[in-house]
């Protein structure tokens, strides 16, 4: 909360509350089940629409995940998505992202809230009558474009405006001579942004199911080990792309995200912080999945108190989280000691492991499990699958 400064608790209860309301009734079809209210009496609709095409656009990394600003007038009932702020990665800013494709769409909150009707009709209608024709005819317009009132002038605009600057600016800075060609890439970056959103989004309708286009990654081949299982975990929303059109396959996991993801599958419930490791702090934003594993007892606190968010997890850990997580279900075990490694299992681990093995949660391959690797995001999304079409998709 920014403003009032120093808010009462009675102003955090009740603005935590409110919103917690409206999450609670996007997530449960647009009506929260415990007021009888609808998601648009929380929060204002066209705001929404405005908030999350800024992000589809600008395919932003953070879009609905994090660096998220809301305000509230002591006059209004709802609350309204904005500023904006926090674009840094976006807009092909490494010059790796495609055109196409839907990014902020394809996991939590926004995906949510896609699968509401009167949300996707007034994304459409915001996108058709307003910002695709700010794009089209002032943004990738000639060098003279610009809005009635001159607050948004076209990109040719600026590079004309900016470039006695820009070729002072290289003298001292060469890495910045390519900055015309930058300033293009960016242009042609967003017309074919804006005439692939108009075509698939030209489609949405508030009847019916909600489908996206087919997701695809970059750098995921389709006659790799893991395509099937990328696709799948992608389209469960337990995981998402790790940005720039890139899914990162053979990129470790880390312990803070393997929560979370664990802690998404439980439906994020709400949970009070505990303070019970020395590295985790109350606004880091896997401060609720640490909460909520080590209330629910998929996470054990160390000695040392440390949660090491950020260092990579081993598969039996992963295993371990997840075996705790579903309450220790039963298998017929197989040995262990049949598999190569087999002796490399921590005690810990041993049953767990068994379970996944026998389960087929866990890829084997050339007779070893391999329990002390750093899992991958491939791997990972391989057992997160394999967990959920086997325990919880029924």
């Amino acid at each position: 909360v920014k403003s009032p400064e120093y808010a009462s608790k009675e102003e955090m209860d009740y603005i935590a509350s409110l919103f917690q309301e409206w999450e609670d009734a996007v997530y449960s079809g647009g009506v929260n089940p415990a007021t009888g209210k609808r998601h648009t009496d929380y929060v204002d609709l066209r705001s929404a629409a405005v908030c999350y095409l800024a992000n589809e656009i600008s395919k932003n990394q953070d879009g609905f995940r994090t660096s998220a600003f809301f305000y509230k007038d002591n006059q209004d009932d709802r609350m309204y998505m904005g500023p904006l702020w926090d674009y840094d990665v976006t807009l092909n800013f490494n010059g790796e992202m495609r055109p196409t494709g839907f990014d902020t769409a394809k996991a939590g909150l926004a995906a949510a809230l896609c699968e509401l009707g009167d949300f996707r009709e007034e994304v459409k209608k915001v996108y058709l009558e307003e910002a695709y024709p700010v794009m089209s005819s002032v943004v990738l317009g000639d060098e003279d474009a610009a809005s009635p009132g001159s607050e948004i002038c076209s990109i040719r605009s600026y590079v004309a405006l900016l470039s006695d600057s820009m070729t002072c600016n290289s003298l001292l800075w060469p890495n910045t001579k390519q900055w015309m060609e930058d300033a293009e890439q960016l242009r042609v970056f967003l017309e074919e942004r804006a005439e692939y959103l108009k075509n698939e989004i030209s489609k949405w309708s508030a009847d019916g199911d909600f489908v996206l286009p087919e997701i695809s990654f970059a750098d995921v081949d389709e006659n790799a080990w893991y395509f099937e299982d990328i696709l799948k975990v992608v389209k469960y929303g337990l995981m998402a792309g790790g940005g720039g059109d890139a899914f990162y396959p053979t990129r470790e996991a880390n312990r803070a995200h393997v929560l979370q993801t664990i802690y998404g599958m439980a439906g994020r419930p709400v949970v009070e912080y505990r303070d019970v490791f020395d590295d985790v702090e109350e606004y880091d934003e896997y401060a609720n999945a640490v909460s909520w594993g080590v209330h629910n007892g998929v996470l054990s606190v160390s000695p040392d108190r440390l949660f090491e968010p950020m260092e990579q997890i081993s598969r039996e850990e992963v295993v371990v989280y997840l075996h705790r997580y579903l309450d220790y279900p039963e298998s017929e075990l197989p040995k262990l000691s049949d598999f190569a490694d087999g002796a490399e299992v921590s005690d810990y681990a041993q049953a767990a492991m068994a379970w996944a093995v026998a389960e087929g949660i866990l890829v084997t391959e050339n007779g070893e499990i391999r329990p002390l690797d750093a899992i991958t995001r491939a791997e990972l999304a391989s057992v997160l699958v394999r967990t959920y079409e086997k325990f919880m998709n029924k």
